[in-house]
């Protein structure tokens, strides 16, 4: 399941948030995304799975390889998203700036 060999199009910086129960992510993304040069989703996986319910690990894996592919017209400096990855993604993508958010 390792993406060490995912391709990044453009000269964009991205990050991904994986979060442990209810962390205030949603809360998280607003406040990114509220910086002109920051375009940040909270579980946009979701868009690229509707109308189902539910999400697989492939589905995690597809949304990481179209989320390193889209630059966005490169109209942002950084890209991110609270959410749509796990915890056991983080450590297989070397070349995007990853956390873990965890409620106190």
């Amino acid at each position: 399941m390792c993406l060490s060999n995912l391709k990044i199009n453009g000269n964009v910086k991205r990050f991904v948030i994986s979060r442990m129960g209810s962390t205030g992510s949603g809360w998280l993304a607003k406040l990114l995304n509220a910086h002109p040069d920051v375009h940040c989703t909270h579980e946009g996986v979701l868009a690229h799975v509707y109308p189902a319910s539910q999400y697989t690990d492939r589905d995690v894996i597809r949304f990481i390889e179209y989320f390193a592919w889209d630059a966005k017209h490169e109209a942002y400096q950084v890209l991110g998203d609270v959410g749509s990855v796990w915890s056991g993604h983080l450590a297989c993508l070397p070349s995007f700036t990853t956390a873990l958010l965890v409620r106190h």
